[in-house]
């Protein structure tokens, strides 16, 4: 199936990164506390639940959505460990109006035709898995390389409607020199349209520091897929590159697009008031507002402090997130600085 089209995901993440207002949702799809069925380690998800906030339930989910819009969010983005674990995952899709899934496979793998047969039903074109490619990722805790193979071997021999497939690829410190190989792999064996590499962020509470590649090894990466773009032709593989991974080989116009993580994303992990609001799922230690009558309410100073934050980042070569969660070691007083300037007196 071609890739040669624009898919729904990247058209919001551009529309957030122009400073249009967009929001994530973070809510959990099963009962009222973060669960998965995998165990992914490091995970985003995940990390913004060390505390005791309360998370959003999936069945809220949908009111939240109408909520918000009357807020003049143009995009709003689904953040939950695994959405087809949530039961009324169709009212929420339906809520959003959105065409692709985020998944790690595990249900498409054991549910096959019933599921991809509703997720057709309603209106999902894309579907995006996360890899684990034997050999490549140990030690990561991402769902079993098998389930993942059966996952995509079940969407590509679907009689309905073709789906569009991409694979995120996990790029670390160990396999960030085999980009050609993993790339080669996801085409061949996986059989998808396109994949899209993004860099382990060790984030708490189980990340793996020695995972996470150096500024050095990202721009190795950045070098490569830039080889790989030239290989393949992208109406046949589309090869993307994910923000954790940095903004080496950007130029001066699209730097303010590497990330969505400005004054135009705001993160919402909780209904209850006075619960902080994040600017980029990565970065819970980061706030730039709080909840107030269920909605985020941004204080414009400390926006202000974490935009100064961003800018500095994104100049030495890395993503907000993968500074914050890589170099605390190395300028601790100037990350310290910043998030006690972004979050103080909130």
């Amino acid at each position: 199936m071609s890739t040669n089209y624009g898919t729904q995901s990247k058209a919001k993440l551009l529309q957030a990164s122009s400073k249009a207002p967009a929001l994530d949702v973070f809510f959990t799809p099963k009962g009222d506390t973060a669960v998965c069925n995998s165990s992914c380690k490091g995970c985003y998800y995940f990390s913004n639940y060390t505390t005791d906030t309360l998370p959003i339930l999936s069945s809220h989910v949908p009111d939240l959505i109408a909520n918000v819009n009357s807020q003049c969010y143009e995009s709003i983005f689904l953040i939950t460990s695994e959405i087809l674990l949530a039961k009324n995952w169709k009212e929420i899709i339906e809520s959003t109006g959105d065409n692709y899934i985020n998944t790690n496979g595990k249900i498409i793998a054991s549910k096959g035709d019933k599921i991809l047969h509703e997720l057709e039903d309603s209106g999902i074109e894309q579907i995006v898995l996360t890899a684990n490619i034997p050999g490549y990722h140990s030690g990561l805790g991402l769902t079993d390389e098998n389930t993942v193979l059966k996952a995509f071997e079940n969407v590509h021999k679907y009689g309905g409607k073709p789906f569009n497939t991409i694979a995120t690829v996990i790029v670390t410190s160990e396999n960030y020199t085999k980009l050609s190989e993993m790339a080669d792999y996801v085409k061949n064996v996986y059989k998808a349209d396109g994949v899209k590499f993004i860099s382990y962020l060790p984030l708490p509470p189980d990340g793996i520091s020695e995972l996470s590649p150096s500024l050095d090894q990202l721009e190795e990466v950045v070098k490569e897929i830039s080889v790989l773009r030239n290989k393949y032709d992208i109406n046949e593989f589309s090869i993307q590159r994910g923000g954790t991974i940095g903004s080496q080989g950007l130029s001066e116009s699209r730097l303010g697009n590497i990330c969505p993580a400005g004054d135009g994303l705001v993160t919402l992990i909780s209904q209850t008031d006075g619960t902080s609001v994040t600017p980029c799922v990565f970065i819970p230690g980061i706030q730039i507002g709080t909840i107030e009558g269920g909605v985020p309410v941004i204080d414009p100073d400390h926006l202000d402090s974490f935009l100064e934050l961003k800018a500095e980042a994104l100049e030495n070569g890395y993503c907000p997130a993968h500074y914050l969660s890589t170099q605390m070691g190395n300028e601790p007083q100037f990350v310290q600085i910043k998030v006690q300037e972004a979050t103080n007196a909130i």
